[in-house]
């Protein structure tokens, strides 16, 4: 379930002003075992003065998502850190055609470009063509659908184009294609592309940002991506996430024990260690951490190379302690 929430900035409007739709907003809210946490948030409206709107998808398992849409009620207060991102029309407007591949509900990102350009067209001004190919496996994920479908039904330069992986789609229905997009699919849809956007899981990202620097070499590539930090909440004591590490911080005295199925990010956070974040996905790089010893996973840190993994760097919004022990700089 995802649910839209509107949200009035309180502050002297720097940080309004920032608030432009792509961007992401930082929340701070407490989860259902009243752990304060981070999360990122895409505003995809800004529906009136000082106003920007939020989508968030319920998961489930108890985090932050379920806490707002089971607190977050008129006239309640959250801290927000600031915005962070890059993502705005301005970057894609003078594109010429636009492919959007979203996975899931990273479909908020291109919807609030979208809205925006729609703005911009019924105001007269020149818009890129844009695509839209959205991939859910089932029909029941599809948000904002009827929005998209009323945009495009409305605005010739927009198509929309759905995958349905899991749910029966047959051959000839409109607007929804079965499986997932192939490469020759892609390369047709995007053709001559001058821009491409990607957002979705850190799964869904990774692959198509190979298949996009492979198969769209010249097109401008904007990529945003998502992840639970806490995937197998509600695990057996026997699950590989289960338990804690012993983690010592060298460069700053510190030693606590970190959850396997937090990511490092938020346990250093919670141990008052300081670190830099800003998109918490891997996608910016900001809080690069050093391996001193020990071992941890990384998932969907995208924005470090294969010579920075090998000299034992790691991004603590995508590394998981596996144990003992870990000793690590940060």
């Amino acid at each position: 379930m995802v649910k839209s929430f509107r949200l009035r900035v309180l502050d002297d409007g720097v940080m309004w002003s920032r608030c432009e739709p792509g961007r992401y907003i930082t929340l701070n809210f407490f989860d259902a075992a009243r752990r304060l946490r981070k999360r990122n948030y895409s505003i995809i409206g800004r529906p009136g003065p000082d106003l920007v709107e939020i989508a968030v998808k319920r998961e489930g398992n108890e985090g932050v998502s379920s806490a707002l849409h089971e607190s977050l009620t008129p006239n309640t207060l959250v801290y927000a850190d600031g915005v962070s991102g890059d993502i705005t029309v301005e970057r894609i407007r003078t594109s010429g055609k636009v492919l959007m591949l979203a996975g899931g509900v990273g479909v908020t990102l291109p919807l609030a470009l979208v809205r925006h350009l729609c703005e911009l067209a019924n105001r007269g001004e020149t818009v890129p063509r844009v695509t839209l190919a959205v991939c859910v496996p089932r029909y029941r994920d599809l948000v904002f659908l009827t929005e998209l479908l009323s945009i495009e039904a409305s605005h010739s330069w927009f198509e929309l184009v759905t995958y349905i992986t899991r749910d029966h789609v047959r051959g000839d229905a409109p607007y929804f294609r079965p499986g997932r997009p192939s490469i020759d699919e892609l390369k047709l849809i995007g053709q001559h592309a001058g821009a491409l956007l990607i957002c979705g899981s850190g799964e869904f990202s990774s692959s198509m940002l190979k298949m996009a620097e492979t198969h769209f070499p010249a097109a401008q590539i904007l990529i945003e991506a998502f992840s639970s930090v806490s995937r197998m909440a509600g695990a057996g004591e026997d699950a590989p996430d289960a338990g804690t590490v012993r983690v010592t911080i060298g460069n700053q005295g510190v030693t606590c024990d970190a959850p396997r199925a937090v990511s490092l990010l938020e346990t250093l956070e919670e141990n008052g260690v300081r670190i830099r974040s800003q998109c918490r996905s891997g996608i910016c790089g900001s809080c690069r951490i050093r391996i001193v010893s020990g071992e941890c996973r990384s998932e969907g840190d995208i924005a470090l190379g294969a010579a920075e993994r090998s000299e034992g760097y790691a991004l603590a919004c995508c590394a998981y302690p596996v144990g003992p022990e870990l000793e690590l700089l940060a």
